[in-house]
């Protein structure tokens, strides 16, 4: 073989190296998630007794974090996650405008103490792939000044995550008030966090 032929098969060679390494780390895709197109985030508590059937709706305004995700290995999923407390909004739309603000204000004051815990956070641990885009999620969650594992259902398709995670509030200390504020009868002690995230992709974090 001549030299030529030697440097056009080097050159081949090396070329297919350079696009089998981009393919391989293009499978390795950052999602930055944020609020916005089409993303929400809210927690749902649910009542007893004589208003069994009734749940209050809050959504958070600001949120932020990352989904770092290889199809070949969703095993390694990694997610990083945090709202902003004082962001929270009561949506419920059967109690008048001045119950919802007490309610608003209560999860936010009360509850969440927000002024002094500003943040929920959650950083996964690992993830089970489940089949047919769907996975379970272990992690730790952050309200207040507790931390506790949580396992969040997550279905994962074409940038979108989706999922739901069930969380008892007095895993954390949270003990709704009995009154006006949250209604006169009871709250059951698991809420849901529920949530919907339009990932764009970011970039990569440094290895």
């Amino acid at each position: 073989m001549d030299r030529s032929s030697k440097v056009s098969e080097f050159t081949r060679a090396l070329a297919l190296g350079i696009l089998a390494v981009g393919l391989l780390q293009a499978q390795t895709l950052t999602y930055q998630l944020a609020p916005g197109d089409g993303s929400r985030f809210a927690l749902e508590v649910y009542k007893t007794g004589l208003m069994s059937g009734k749940k209050h709706v809050f959504v958070f305004e600001h949120f932020g974090g990352e989904a770092v995700f290889d199809p070949r290995r969703p095993a390694e999923a990694k997610v990083r996650f945090a709202v902003e407390a004082g962001s929270v909004v009561c949506t419920d739309t059967w109690i008048n405008d001045g119950s919802r603000r007490k309610v608003q204000d209560t999860a936010r004051n009360q509850m969440m103490q927000a002024d002094k815990f500003p943040q929920l956070s959650f950083v996964s641990s690992k993830a089970v792939p489940l089949g047919k885009e769907q996975y379970d999620v272990e992690g730790m969650l952050t309200i207040r000044d507790k931390t506790r594992p949580v396992l969040v259902h997550i279905t994962v398709k074409d940038g979108v995550f989706e999922g739901s995670a069930p969380v008892r509030l007095s895993d954390f200390g949270l003990k709704p008030p009995k009154g006006v504020t949250l209604g006169l009868i009871g709250t059951r002690d698991e809420m849901a966090v529920l949530f919907k995230l339009v990932g764009k992709i970011g970039t990569p974090p440094a290895p």
